[in-house]
């Protein structure tokens, strides 16, 4: 829906929608690398995208999740993970209009281990913060597609699949230094940008052999030796 029109739709039966407010100042930078998104004119006429029925499932699951665990962790989200929780939702809601788009005609595209490797350095500089892939496309001027493309052609995953890597060993670290009486593991998840705890732990488990919650133990245990100690002993005896 453009600027200063009233929104209108059809609907049969037990209807809900969400809607997402874009200020067109920000549109630029949110959809950076997609040219027909970027550019100002594609917003100020109405369109219509028919949805994509996995697409469109997993947002009417996705976004009620989201909101409800921002609700809940909204004191404690630091700035860096609530820029990631905005593009995610963003995300979600116009999931239908990237997946609608045509093939990229953009021209020529850097190589896809310059690409790559740029990724990596660019991640490496910002630290531990969770990266959305809309961000990278953004710095990189780049599109969904290409950068799909880059990554498969070099490392053989996908870009959302090495930004999970990359996010699940900053949350490993994180609980490695921290203590079950400070931090719960769904606090420390939900700042590096997961937000659905059972999947979360089975890709951290087949990533590092052991559960969230183990880290965050055996780091405790490791912090007492004499209790543990003790503790083999009462065994022993």
């Amino acid at each position: 829906m453009p600027p200063n029109t009233e929104h209108d739709g059809s609907f049969h039966g037990a209807s809900a929608y969400a809607a997402i407010r874009l200020d067109l100042a920000d549109v630029a930078s949110v959809f950076r690398g997609e040219p027909r998104l970027s550019d100002l004119a594609s917003w100020r006429d109405k369109n219509h995208f028919r949805s994509d029925s996995v697409i469109g499932l997993a947002a009417t699951r996705r976004l009620p999740l989201i909101a409800s665990c921002l609700w809940e962790q909204q004191a404690t989200l630091s700035d860096a993970a609530a820029d990631f929780w905005k593009r995610s939702i963003v995300d979600a809601l116009t999931g239908t209009i990237l997946h609608s788009l045509p093939p990229d005609t953009g021209g020529p595209l850097p190589s896809a281990m310059r690409l790559v490797r740029e990724v990596e350095n660019y991640l490496n500089s910002v630290g531990a913060r969770p990266v959305h892939i809309s961000e990278i496309c953004a710095v990189f001027n780049v599109s969904r597609r290409s950068l799909h493309r880059a990554f498969y052609d070099v490392l053989g995953l996908g870009p959302v699949t090495f930004l999970r890597h990359k996010r699940l060993c900053a949350v490993h670290s994180a609980l490695r230094e921290s203590a079950p009486a400070e931090v719960t593991v769904a606090e420390v998840a939900m700042q590096h940008g997961f937000i659905e705890l059972g999947r979360f732990s089975r890709y951290y488990r087949l990533l590092f052999g052991e559960y969230p919650s183990e880290t965050l133990g055996i780091h405790n245990t490791a912090a007492a030796p004499d209790v543990v100690a003790a503790l083999q002993e009462r065994r022993l005896g």
